[in-house]
């Protein structure tokens, strides 16, 4: 069984986790916001990533200066679970598999996930507030997208857990970076992809299944 072979899986979580594909886009949205223009200006490489983080939260401040993250939190909380993703988590830490979050999502949606379900190790971007609960215009980038690899590399060094030992599930917005140092890849798409395994129902108890 793939469960007895792996002791690191890697998840991503906007998409994968969730039935959203993007925090980002999703705050955008209940807040009335369309930050696309950004969106290219980063993709075609004008800005870095810490300049389009920084944008994202600055388009919210300047529509609502007073935005309190509590009121972001109680966005992200409808954002739907994906079916499966409690059992999978749950079933991976009985069998004494480190789970670890690498994802250029907000960190708040990681916490959400995390009342519901343990995940060992969270590398998701933050949002700094003031004092009061006030969001700034500042956070930590723990991800960059495109180098999902490298935090990979820096989890399997500091446990001492190689390639052969991972596995890594992503949807199909994912740059596959995030697969790059695991031995079983799976994606949540109807089609199999540069040797990823599909989860065509996007169910995770599916890839349960197959783990099991």
């Amino acid at each position: 069984m793939i469960i007895d072979e792996i002791s690191l899986f890697i998840l991503d979580m906007d998409g994968t986790l969730t039935l959203e594909p993007s925090s980002w886009d999703y705050v955008h949205r209940r807040l009335g916001i369309n930050n696309h223009s950004v969106t290219r200006l980063y993709r075609n490489r004008y800005i870095n990533y810490y300049c389009f983080f920084q944008s994202d939260i600055k388009a919210w401040l300047h529509k609502y200066p007073n935005l309190k993250k509590e009121k972001v939190v109680e966005f992200l909380r409808e954002v739907p679970i994906r079916h499966g993703a409690d059992e999978l988590i749950n079933v991976l830490r009985k069998n004494g598999i480190r789970t670890a979050v690498i994802s250029g999502g907000i960190s708040w949606l990681f916490d959400i996930i995390s009342e519901r379900s343990k995940i060992d190790y969270n590398f998701s971007n933050e949002i700094f507030t003031d004092e009061y609960g006030y969001i700034v215009p500042e956070g930590k980038v723990r991800v960059i997208p495109e180098e999902k690899d490298l935090v990979v590399r820096k989890i399997q060094e500091e446990l001492g857990i190689g390639k052969d030992q991972t596995a890594s599930v992503g949807d199909e917005m994912e740059n596959d970076r995030i697969h790059r140092y695991s031995k079983y890849r799976f994606i949540i798409s109807k089609k199999a992809r540069d040797n990823l395994i599909p989860i065509p129902s996007g169910d995770l108890e599916d890839l349960l299944r197959i783990l099991e």
